[in-house]
């Protein structure tokens, strides 16, 4: 390699680039292909024995396709076989239905479930539910005790477990594996589970199903002692930053957030306004956090004296214990393992490529966490730590102009800081710009004053770690130290706070944009990184006949996108009519298309975690991102306890409710349906009523509203559902809400002319009425869809018997989410996220 030419690669560093590629590349086809481990191992043995006998580029090519194979069967072992030991292989020796007895050890605290985060949604369990995590040891069978693995979620109802980590115990409950994902958008949970090392989730009726019992010989009394205490020092530290925090449940929840990165769903407005601007990171324990805390200690140590190069152990030691100290997570064990190696490196004392050595950290970060390389998280994490390796300084150059080396300097304050101040512009502008494709692509959301953001914000951010990581270290040791510094730290969080809400205020600070491909953002960032990497290199060095080439690559990478927005994805050419039915429990969620126009048909409570809440996550897999219209069915929460979230995630601006909706919220003003209202009328949202008798155009559909008249007299919420008959000129759907006796007794003059529906929403989720059953016969319905949860759909499956034989049955509590097509031919078409049970 030529000294003198930047745009050379040092070999080490290509070697470690193609080694993640093809491990990327291995992991991406063994998602795909799923075939079993064994198969990617004989093609390795293949191509490595070919390998031997081949010179030059025919060699390196094998030997990658055999990194890549064995990076395939890696990723099939990890994350797609369940291990021979699993908890869940104990349903096979049991008899269907039976309540599972497991040993093992508690491994982490109890806590209380938390109250529900949206404003109207329903709790998803009973209040007064407590859980823990569990290392499953032993399963104890009709055939006597076996050797089991994994951990399980426990569940308990009743009242506090009573338990502590590292406690040895016998729990009797009923099983549930983890179920794989029920919404397109959602994250491959049983996946993620598998990868670390969950089994599946157990339920107690009571508490009294728990019985202490005796650790088995001295190597499981260790692992029991060390397991209590790293739970002890959990909760005192968990402890410490509640105090640290003040006496404000959004500072708390800011600081756990900072310092122990643990997410309270109560905090989801707080948590939204931070990812509008380009701040997530800040509240997940990141490279960032680490990397203050390392500048922390490294200060704190060098003014004690010299300490060399036992100065980075001295604080991969302190970090190691943060480490152990906070509870475990993706984001701090992958920050903490890069910066960990990275101390080391420096410890040792000898020259390496800081590139090089990151790009094989990733590798090891991707041999643990095979799945990881499909999160924003790491993305960002690595990529954006390598970008600042890579092109950090040079960009800051070509940016404000090169620093003169050689020359003395007065140490001048002002200097000094002001030349911080370029180099966060600098980053902030470089990070933000090649991380625009990924952030598209995963959250859908460009916040232009990003940069902006990031410089009011880091500082603070920085101040507050500074104090907390002191007060943690001190009030572990010492708890009344740690409310010393409880008003400091209270100021400075809501001054960060304060700041980033008014900057979420502004108009545009964060723009929505329609789904974009994994393949466009992968491009995309290749091209961004090129072009960056020739802005910051010198003019004398610039190759020729390189801007045609990124001017073509930037050009094509408009166009791809161009493309993408013009025909998002959609039903397909011939399709007139087409409903996504969503899995949300015992609720209700439509999605409704017809020639470019949506509207959602209920909004039934969906989760909000991550960074954008499920209802936007699974509208924009189905390449949906802006939904003009929500009709609510009638005033039950189950069917309009996510519309906060459609609202704020997919800019509604008409709402549709009936008229018992209104008269609900008059007569209860504590009511979940009045304070959607309320909440309605704070964002602008029109609210407009309908009644029997209404109708509009809809794409290629009339909407013909059959009932609730607005005299009706019937008693119940659920009998005055919207019910609403969409007819293209070669199909109908029909929409019935949560109709019951009253309502189907007055739409049954109507049946004659409905005969023949092709897709049927089955009325209060399949609930078992004989009036319901008879009318949805007597419709005769090509499709029929059932919005309802697992239990119930099992519960009511006998009853529909008859109509399951003659229809296609689309039950979202047994198939995830489900969708049926009226074609222009007069076709109907359904399927479902899952295939249907055997």
């Amino acid at each position: 390699m030529d000294p003198g030419d930047e745009n050379a690669v040092p070999p080490a560093r290509g070697r470690a680039a193609v080694a993640c590629v093809c491990v990327a590349a291995g992991f991406c086809v063994a998602r795909v292909w799923e075939g079993p481990a064994w198969h990617w191992w004989a093609i390795a043995t293949a191509c490595i024995a070919v390998g031997c006998f081949t010179r030059g580029r025919a060699c390196l090519l094998f030997l990658s396709l055999s990194l890549a194979s064995v990076s395939g069967g890696w990723f099939t072992a990890r994350v797609l076989t369940v291990p021979d030991r699993d908890v869940s292989r104990l349903l096979a020796t049991s008899a269907p239905g039976s309540p599972l007895t497991v040993e093992g050890v508690v491994t982490s605290g109890t806590r209380e479930r938390p109250a529900p985060a949206s404003l109207l949604s329903l709790p998803a369990r009973a209040a007064g539910t407590w859980s823990f995590e569990l290392a499953a040891q032993r399963g104890l069978t009709d055939e006597g005790t076996v050797r089991v693995s994994g951990v399980l979620r426990v569940h308990v109802a009743g009242g506090e477990p009573g338990v502590r980590p590292g406690d040895p115990v016998r729990l009797i409950g009923r099983f549930s594996p983890v179920a794989p994902p029920d919404n397109p958008g959602e994250a491959p949970t049983h996946l993620l589970a598998r990868q670390d090392g969950v089994s599946g989730s157990l339920r107690l009726s009571d508490p009294s199903l728990i019985t202490p019992i005796a650790a088995d010989g001295t190597l499981a009394r260790a692992r029991s002692d060390v397991t209590r205490v790293l739970g002890l020092a959990r909760a005192r530290a968990s402890d410490v930053v509640s105090t640290a925090a003040g006496s404000d449940p959004r500072d708390r929840a800011l600081l756990a957030a900072l310092i122990l990165g643990e997410y309270d769903p109560d905090a989801s407005t707080l948590r939204a306004a931070w990812a509008r601007q380009g701040l997530a990171h800040l509240l997940s324990i990141s490279g960032f956090h680490l990397a203050v805390m390392a500048w922390l200690l490294l200060t704190t140590i060098r003014l004690t004296g010299d300490w060399g190069h036992l100065e980075p152990l001295l604080v991969a030691l302190i970090v190691l214990a943060y480490w152990l100290l906070v509870p475990a997570s993706a984001p701090l064990s992958r920050s903490a393992a890069m910066v960990l190696v990275l101390l080391l490196a420096e410890a040792l004392g000898r020259r390496y490529d800081r590139v090089t050595l990151l790009l094989w950290i990733a590798i090891g970060l991707l041999a643990w966490r095979p799945l990881d390389l499909w999160s924003l998280g790491f993305q960002m994490s690595v990529g954006l730590t390598g970008l600042l390796l890579w092109l950090g300084g040079a960009f800051n150059d070509r940016l404000w102009g090169p620093r003169l080396r050689g020359t003395v300097r007065r140490s001048n304050p002002t200097s000094s800081v002001a030349g911080r101040l370029r180099q966060g512009i600098s980053a902030s502008l470089l990070c933000w710009v090649v991380s625009l494709p990924a952030i598209m692509h995963h959250v859908g959301i460009v916040s232009p004053l990003g940069i902006l953001a990031t410089l009011l914000i880091t500082p603070l951010v920085t101040l507050v770690l500074w104090i907390a990581y002191a007060s943690l270290a001190a009030g572990v040791l010492f708890p009344p130290v740690a409310s010393l510094a409880s008003s400091v730290i209270a100021w400075l969080l809501r001054g960060a706070d304060r700041c980033v809400s008014g900057l979420d205020s502004f108009p545009l600070s964060s723009v929505d944009t329609p789904p974009v491909s994994g393949w466009w953002a992968v491009a995309s960032t290749l091209t961004l990184l090129l072009i960056s990497r020739r802005l910051s290199t010198p003019r004398g060095k610039r190759r020729e006949g390189a801007i045609p080439r990124l001017t073509l690559a930037a050009v094509l990478a408009f166009a791809w996108l161009a493309l993408q927005w013009t025909l998002i994805p959609g039903p397909a050419r011939g399709v007139d009519l087409r409903i996504d039915t969503l899995a949300v429990g015992d609720g209700t969620c439509h999605l409704v298309r017809s020639r470019g126009q949506v509207m959602l048909w209920d909004a039934g409570p969906m989760s909000t975690g991550g960074l954008r809440p499920q209802v936007v996550r699974a509208a924009r897999a189905l390449g949906v991102h802006h939904v003009p219209t929500l009709v609510v069915s009638h005033p039950d929460s189950d069917h309009f306890g996510g519309l906060v979230e459609a609202v704020e995630g997919l800019g509604v601006r008409n709402v549709l409710v009936t008229e018992r909706f209104l008269a609900d919220a008059r007569e209860r003003p504590a009511g979940a349906a009045a304070r959607a209202l309320s909440f309605l009328a704070e964002r602008g949202v029109r609210v407009g009523v309908l009644a029997a008798g209404d109708t509009w155009q809809f794409g290629a559909a009339t909407v013909t509203i059959l009932s609730p008249a607005p005299d009706a007299p019937w008693p119940t919420d659920n009998d005055h559902s919207l019910v609403a008959h969409l007819a293209t000129p070669r199909g109908t759907l029909l929409l019935t809400g949560d109709i019951a006796d009253h309502a189907i007794a007055s739409l049954d003059p109507l049946t004659s002319s409905l005969s023949g529906v092709d897709i049927l929403e089955l009325p209060h989720h399949g609930s078992v009425r004989t009036p319901s059953v008879d009318w949805a016969r007597r419709l005769s319905p090509r499709v029929v869809i059932q919005s309802a949860g697992p239990t119930r759909a099992r519960e009511s499956a006998p009853a529909w018997r008859a109509l399951r034989e003659r229809a296609a049955w689309l039950c979202t509590g047994e198939r995830g989410a489900c969708w049926a097509e009226l074609g222009s031919d007069g076709t109907v078409r359904a399927g479902s996220l899952a295939p249907p049970p055997l």
